[in-house]
């Protein structure tokens, strides 16, 4: 009966792993073929535009060392402008191109939130059915419902899911003209930390794939 139950048990487990997607995916991609520099870009401002510092600093943080393990040089914004820089006020456009041309940052990296969605859902229960000879657990009511309930009967339950639409651009620091847009998609993150790490490979590699950065 146990080994019965222990294989019902994974059958269920890889079946829901199974059904499982990628937790995020690039939906589109754009590259403006002839503002790509020839050389690769050696030093990337990476900035996420958020005002919730936690955010801002891992995916920043984690953009900034997967690029250096690449061999490109990162500057993370929050420490060209860090909490109080306002972006919008006068004169804060000289202030941030002399900030990131003093880090010798050939380009700027920006990724943003743009739409989420919120879709609430019922989830039917399932009951795992699985004859077996009439003895053991079977032999008595009490035993049988004890044991077997919480293993074959899955109650359902309301739940709901997210999607949340990012826009990563590329800018050539000097000139301030966009070189590469990317829009992403992610389904239901578990956790920050997971999502800034799946989004940082994404990103780097939908970068690669466009000849942007040669690693």
């Amino acid at each position: 009966m146990h080994i019965l139950r222990n294989l019902l048990l994974l059958t269920a487990f890889v079946a829901m792993l199974s059904s499982c997607g990628p937790s995020i995916q690039a939906t589109g991609s754009w590259v403006d073929q002839q503002k790509i520099r020839p050389e690769s870009y050696k030093t990337i401002c990476v900035m996420a535009l958020t005002a919730k510092m936690n955010i801002r600093q891992t995916l920043e943080n984690d953009l900034a060392a997967e690029l250096e393990r690449r061999g490109i040089k990162a500057v993370k914004s929050y420490n060209l402008f860090p909490p109080g820089f306002d972006k919008t006020a006068p004169g804060s456009k000289d202030v941030m191109a002399k900030k990131i041309a003093e880090a010798n940052c050939d380009a700027i990296f920006t990724t943003a939130l743009i739409d989420q969605k919120s879709e609430t859902r019922y989830v039917p229960g399932s009951t795992m059915y699985a004859p077996y000879p009439n003895y053991g657990y079977y032999g008595n009511f009490y035993g049988y419902y004890n044991y077997s309930y919480p293993t074959f009967y899955d109650p359902g339950y309301i739940t709901t899911d997210k999607t949340f639409f990012l826009e990563s651009n590329l800018y050539d620091a000097k000139a301030g003209d966009l070189v590469f847009s990317v829009q992403s998609e992610t389904y239901n993150p578990s956790n920050l930390e997971g999502f800034s790490r799946d989004y940082t490979i994404l990103m780097l590699e939908e970068m690669k794939k466009k000849g942007i950065i040669k690693k």
